[in-house]
This record gives structure tokens, C-alpha cells and sequence, in this order.
């Protein structure tokens, strides 16, 4: 009983109360099936709903329902999954070059600034490449993440690295490690900035 009136409550209350009781019709007609749906509701609330079959001797002799109100939850998500979105937008049109880099030199995300600044067309051609496709000695960039583990960040160095053709290209750059859930140590992040005209001049 206590079932059907919240069924009712929320047919009434859902924002597609037609689409609500076609899938309650559905679940119905398939008795020995499980169901779980996301109900929104007019109000601007969520709910869960599950629906499991009740067997007795192998055969379904009715239907027990549970409903859950997820509405702070769904929130949660959706402002974390705006928050990647705007991360992401101003990650890709940033016009200093900006990359995550793994511990080992492995560049795992790129802008396409960053990229170009190495002479490549695009992130994609960037990408999985490691320190010895940038550094002209790993001996330096081994120096700089030694540095790195013992400050948590570096900013405004400048430093000399290599194209794609070989040449070289001075940078300014920022780096920061971020560690994993545990405290440890995981990637790093960083910012570039081809500054060889100047240094030139």
C-alpha cells in the first residue's frame, strides 16, 4: 500500500507523468525483471526507483519497490560535471601552452598551444611523448623533479627545450605536483610560454 501511494504521488509530480506510467506499465508487464528508472521531478527533485520481482517457487507473485530521493546527489553531480567543463574550456583555449605530465616524463594531456609551442600540429601528434623528446639532457629535467618533490612547485623558470625539428625553444614555464588521494606524489601540471624572441633580443 505504502508502494502505491508513493507511485501516485509521484505520477503526479513527475515533469512526464505520461512517460512515468508507460514505464510503470512496462515494469508490470515484464513481472520477472528488474528495473531501476531516474524520475525528475517538477519540483526539481530526484528520485531513484528500483523494482524487483517477488518469487515464490520459481514463479513471480508480485513486486517489491523502493524509492530514494537523490536530488543532493545529483546536484553533486552535475555542478562537479560543469565544473570539468569550464576547466576544460579554459584548459583548451589558454593561449600559453598547458600540459599534465606523468612522474616518468610522459606527457599524458596537452592543450594545443602547448603542442605548437614544440612544433607540432596538434595535441594528438604530442601526446605519449616523453622527456627525452623535449629536453636536450634528462639530466636537467631529472634535476628539476628532484626540485620539484622537495618544493611542491616551481614558478617562472626559464629554460631551454627542444622542437620537434631539434631546434631550440625558450620557455618560461610553471609546474606544480599533484599528488593522489593517499598524499602521494602522482603527476605534475605545468604552463609554458615560448619566450625565445626575447631571449634572442
Amino acid at each position: 500500500a505504502t508502494s502505491g501511494v508513493v507511485m501516485q504521488r509521484l505520477t503526479t509530480l513527475s515533469k512526464d507523468s505520461n512517460s512515468f506510467e508507460t514505464r510503470v506499465q512496462q515494469i508490470i508487464a515484464a513481472p520477472k525483471a528488474d528495473s531501476f528508472d531516474v524520475i525528475p521531478l517538477v519540483d526539481g527533485r530526484v528520485f531513484e526507483r528500483y523494482s524487483t520481482p517477488q518469487m515464490l517457487d520459481g514463479r513471480p507473485i508480485g513486486r517489491v519497490w523502493s524509492f530514494r530521493d537523490v536530488t543532493d546527489r545529483t546536484r553533486a553531480e552535475e555542478a562537479l560535471l560543469a565544473s570539468e567543463r569550464r576547466y576544460r574550456l579554459l584548459f583548451e583555449r589558454n593561449l600559453a601552452g598547458v600540459y599534465r605530465n606523468s612522474l616518468d616524463g610522459r606527457i599524458l594531456d596537452c592543450n594545443d598551444a602547448c603542442a605548437r609551442i614544440f612544433g607540432y600540429e596538434s595535441r594528438e601528434e604530442f601526446l605519449d611523448l616523453g622527456a627525452s623528446d623535449v629536453y636536450f639532457d634528462n639530466a636537467e629535467r631529472d634535476g628539476l623533479m628532484q626540485r620539484l618533490m622537495n618544493e611542491g612547485s616551481i614558478t617562472n623558470m626559464e629554460i631551454r627545450l627542444r622542437r620537434r625539428d631539434g631546434s631550440p625553444v625558450w620557455v618560461l614555464e610553471n609546474m606544480v605536483l599533484l599528488q593522489d588521494e593517499k598524499g602521494r606524489p602522482a603527476f605534475l601540471e605545468g604552463t609554458i610560454i615560448d619566450i625565445t624572441d626575447r631571449k634572442a633580443a
